[in-house]
């Protein structure tokens, strides 16, 4: 029965612990697709605002440029230091000036009010280069490209960096850079490759036909094509190559033909005008008349930025939104992305999001939730585990119960029924035989008595504990009631004494209740009787370090076996010798007297001997000096 029942609580425990550890895995499983989804909540939210962040970034950066596209619709004559209106109004009259009358005057970018970083704007062509702000070229300064990088700060002026752009660009060249930013501008809108070569022819001279009327307009109708679907064009437009300052009259007379210029928007490209490689932006467009006479009627307008200081103040606008991002170049015919400046070839460098301990932060959102769950899940699965294994215990108890009291109960119910028929059966001169039989039936009488003594003594253990009836005794006292009381035990068939020893004196008194300390000891020593190995019961009273009584009783036997020593004092519980299942008894003793001991406030325990070569056969009962009341 035993076995079947250890082997029950066994796979229980086992099955207890499957369920338990399926439970932990699935809310381990549920726990972590819990925190990567927060994990990615926060992301997304991190990953809108930081989009939110780059937008306004990118907004600031647009007022800023709107500053560089101003500078795309200035009209064509402007880029010269001087300029004819196209018409003018007589202020008294109202009336329109004649074309020969119209004045000449300085170009109103010479004295435009431009941001710091704006350095000039400039017409080339041919044979001329100018600049509304700067004048004519023999008015320009002497280059210093030699100058250390250090002192170029100091020592360039924009009449300087205009005689760098001299030094490094023939008008050819400024042409060609002018087209091939019309090409890059066309592949990122994507205008088809013929169109875009159209761009290319735009820079050929063309050759001069006789007109006619028909023929000017299929002229226009080329110009128009060649130049792109950005051509500007305007009528009577006053020249605009060098022999407008080498003394040709850049007036016309009434009725006279009408020049017609086309050329394409004005687009960014980057120039280097420096020794190291230094870059500086600029804005290009290329210009051309188509006349039939002179077919270098052609130049090249621009600004030039200073690129340091306009990207510094782009990084300075937005530096509290983005701190640490950086404007850098980027090249005319790459595509364009979110962070790529709609004006420049630029785009913003190091606005990638730093998301930092996301999963760190999941948890502490998560933290308080994912814990309570645990804790719950924890103690709900200990508790149904501890439940169980408490149950089964209980069941085990009660069928231990059920096989002792029936085992106990068997014994002296069949010698009762056994010698009851004897006696029945005896002769009336068989005194001798009769005197027998009435003792067994006695002794058996006082075998269930006790058992059922000891039943109720546990039943009320359980139920409501012990009641104390303190009293003063003195040690002495104590021996000398246990030698008596244990007399019949150590006589009936063992033939056993007890060697008392009292170390603490016969004066020794202490404060306890005399009836439990007495029924400990009776059930140590007839423990003794039954499971000692020797003829002698060694009972010693010796004093304890809190001034109380230790009483040590030793069989001098083979002891308890060291893997019984923490299941000796259950209920229920009895050794596995062959000497021991050969006693009988129900296993409530060692129970009961630990129980007696405790509320004694005292220790009951199992030592060591010194006289059967250290074997676990001395039990210990140590008393306080008083005990203390609840």
């Amino acid at each position: 029965m035993q076995q079947s029942l250890a082997k029950t609580r066994r796979n229980v425990i086992i099955g207890a612990c499957v369920v338990w550890g399926l439970v932990v895995v699935g809310i381990a499983l549920a726990s972590y697709q819990t925190v990567e989804l927060e994990r990615e909540r926060i992301l997304t939210a991190q990953r809108a605002s930081h989009d939110d962040t780059v937008a306004l970034a990118m907004y600031r950066l647009d007022a800023i440029e709107a500053d560089i596209r101003k500078h795309r619709d200035y009209d064509f004559d402007v880029f010269k230091p001087e300029y004819q209106p196209r018409e003018a109004y007589d202020r008294n009259t109202g009336a329109a000036l004649d074309v020969d009358k119209l004045p000449i005057l300085p170009s109103p970018l010479a004295e435009g009010n431009f941001p710091d970083w704006v350095l000039f704007h400039f017409q080339v062509g041919p044979n001329h280069w100018v600049s509304p702000q700067l004048g004519t070229e023999e008015e320009f300064a002497r280059p210093t490209l030699v100058q250390s990088s250090d002192a170029r700060s100091e020592l360039i002026t924009k009449a300087n960096w205009f005689d760098a752009l001299r030094h490094f660009y023939e008008a050819e060249d400024l042409r060609t850079i002018a087209l091939e930013s019309k090409v890059a501008a066309d592949t990122r809108a994507g205008i088809s490759g013929a169109d875009a070569t159209l761009n290319r022819q735009a820079a050929q001279p063309l050759t001069p036909l006789p007109r006619t009327d028909m023929e000017n307009q299929r002229r226009r109708q080329e110009i128009q094509m060649a130049a792109g679907p950005q051509l500007q064009r305007c009528d009577c437009r006053p020249i605009i190559a060098e022999t407008a300052y080498r003394g040709r009259n850049p007036h016309r007379e009434r009725g006279a033909e009408c020049l017609e210029y086309a050329g394409t928007e004005m687009l960014p490209t980057w120039l280097k005008l420096s020794l190291d490689g230094h870059e500086q932006l600029a804005l290009l467009r290329y210009v051309y008349a188509d006349t039939e006479d002179d077919n270098d009627l052609w130049a090249v307008q621009g600004v030039l930025f200073d690129w340091p200081r306009l990207k510094a103040t782009m990084e300075a606008e937005i530096g509290d939104l983005l701190p640490g991002a950086r404007i850098e170049p980027m090249p005319l015919d790459a595509m364009h992305t979110s962070v790529s400046l709609n004006s420049i070839p630029a785009h913003l460098v190091g606005t990638e999001m730093q998301a930092g301990n996301v999963t760190g932060m999941a948890l502490r959102r998560l933290g308080w939730g994912l814990s309570l769950i645990w804790l719950i899940t924890i103690a709900a699965v200990t508790a149904t585990i501890y439940g169980a294994i408490r149950y089964f215990r209980t069941i085990e108890r009660r069928m231990r119960f059920t096989s002792a009291v029936t085992h106990e109960l068997r014994t002296p119910l069949t010698s009762f029924q056994i010698y009851s028929d004897l006696l029945g059966d005896l002769r009336d001169d068989e005194g001798d035989q009769r005197r027998k039989y009435v003792g067994i039936l006695q002794q058996e009488s006082r075998r269930l008595s006790k058992l059922v003594e000891n039943v109720f003594a546990y039943s009320r253990v359980a139920e409501s504990g012990a009641k104390l009836a303190v009293k003063p005794i003195d040690t002495q006292t104590i021996l000398d009631d246990l030698s008596r009381d244990t007399e019949q035990c150590r006589n009936n068939g063992t033939q056993r004494s007890l060697v008392v020893d009292n170390k603490v004196g016969a004066a020794k008194t202490i404060e306890t209740d005399p009836g439990y300390v007495s029924q400990i000891l009776i059930n140590l020593v007839e423990n003794a009787c039954k499971y000692g190995g020797s003829d002698q019961i060694y009972v010693t009273a010796r004093p304890t370090a809190n001034d109380g009584v230790a009483v040590e009783i030793d069989d001098g036997g083979p002891g308890i076996d060291p893997s019984e020593l923490n299941s000796i004092f259950d209920p229920f519980r009895r050794g596995k010798d062959a000497k021991t299942q050969a006693t009988g008894g129900m296993g409530l003793g060692l129970a009961l007297s630990r129980f007696w001991a405790d509320c004694l406030q005292g220790k009951l325990s199992v030592q060591r001997s010194p006289r059967n070569g250290g074997h676990y056969s001395c039990f210990v009962l140590e008393l306080p000096n008083r005990v203390q009341s609840s």
